[in-house]
Formats: structure tokens, C-alpha cells, sequence
């Protein structure tokens, strides 16, 4: 993603946070772009951290067998 298309998403997130109109995603959405912009070191240290651990609870079959498969293939 580049630097224009994070603007743009900024953008439109804080239009939709002062209509009162974000959804759960667009509200995570939000704080993750929040915190990437505080430091972006350790928010790409916490989100290699978390995908591992999606990664691994997708292999163990924690989302279901779907899930497994994907992950299997893709990773």
C-alpha cells in the first residue's frame, strides 16, 4: 500500500469517525493506522507477531478446516 492510499483511507476514516457512521472494521482499521503512525518499528513488530500467531492458530484448525487449507497453501 503506498503513502497516497494510506492518505486516502485516513481521509475517509476521519470524514466517516466525525459522522458517527465507522463500522467495527473501519473502527480497527482506525487504531491500527493510529498506531502505525505513532511508530511504525514496533507496529510492524507487533503485526509480524500477530500474523504468526493467526497463522498458527489458522494451522491448528482454530478457524476451520477452510482456514487450515488456505493457510497450508498460501504460507
Amino acid at each position: 500500500m503506498t503513502e497516497i492510499e494510506r492518505e486516502e483511507i485516513r481521509k475517509e476514516l476521519q470524514r466517516k469517525l466525525a459522522s458517527g457512521n465507522l463500522s467495527l472494521l473501519e473502527q480497527a482499521i482506525a487504531r491500527s493506522e493510529a498506531m502505525r503512525a505513532l511508530n511504525p518499528g514496533l507496529y510492524d513488530q507487533a503485526a509480524a507477531v500477530v500474523s504468526a500467531r493467526v497463522r498458527s492458530a489458522a494451522t491448528a484448525g482454530a478457524f476451520g478446516a477452510e482456514a487450515k487449507k488456505h493457510v497450508e497453501r498460501t504460507h
